[in-house]
């Protein structure tokens, strides 16, 4: 299995808590309108998968668009842009709506309760009451598996699966990856 748990949660710093005050803006004011994948990297969206990609909300589409886009044009090769063009992508749970709320309630368990978030993600359902939440912790273990029903090599699988994991940044993908996700995150809202 790509997915290696999550012993890598850790007390937040307070950069972590200015990118996720970012984040809540950015969702917050985001408009309803159309988002357009550019050519580039429309092409990276094997078959089965935008469809998936289409039921995400705009602003969390046009963070991935805008995360793949800084990769692409920083020269990372293609596995690294479509992890970055996906790496979100196991936020995209059929019949499951995740809220403002939800996010706000996992950015404060992963700085008050990181067990919780981590018990919760390793269930192999979740309670009624915290869909939304679950599909939110386990989303990069998840969206490692929508990569693989699709089609995308174990690299993309891999880095998808741990883009949220702080203890791998040796990794130099991974290290972009995750530099071009927060830097995602200061694009104004609109």
């Amino acid at each position: 299995m790509i997915w290696s748990g999550l012993t890598h949660l850790r007390r937040p710093s307070l950069q972590f808590a200015e990118r996720r005050i970012r984040q809540v803006r950015t969702h917050t004011f985001a408009g309803n309108h159309a988002v357009e994948v550019p050519s580039t990297l429309s092409r990276l969206l094997l078959p089965g998968i935008e469809t998936r990609f289409r039921t995400l909300r705009t602003s969390d589409q046009q963070h991935l668009i805008d995360v793949a886009g800084s990769l692409s044009r920083n020269g990372a090769g293609e596995d690294l842009v479509a992890a970055g063009l996906l790496h979100d992508i196991g936020k995209a749970a059929p019949g499951i709506t995740i809220r403002l709320t939800d996010r706000v309630a996992k950015v404060l368990l992963e700085y008050l309760a990181p067990g919780a978030i981590a018990s919760l993600a390793l269930r192999e359902r979740p309670r009624r009451f915290e869909s939304a939440l679950w599909v939110l912790a386990r989303h990069a273990h998840s969206g490692s598996d929508i990569a693989r029903q699709a089609g995308y090599n174990e690299r993309v699988q891999w880095l998808i699966a741990n883009h949220e994991r702080r203890d791998l940044i040796d990794n130099p993908d991974l290290r972009r990856l995750f530099a071009a996700d927060e830097s995602g995150d200061r694009r104004p809202a609109r």
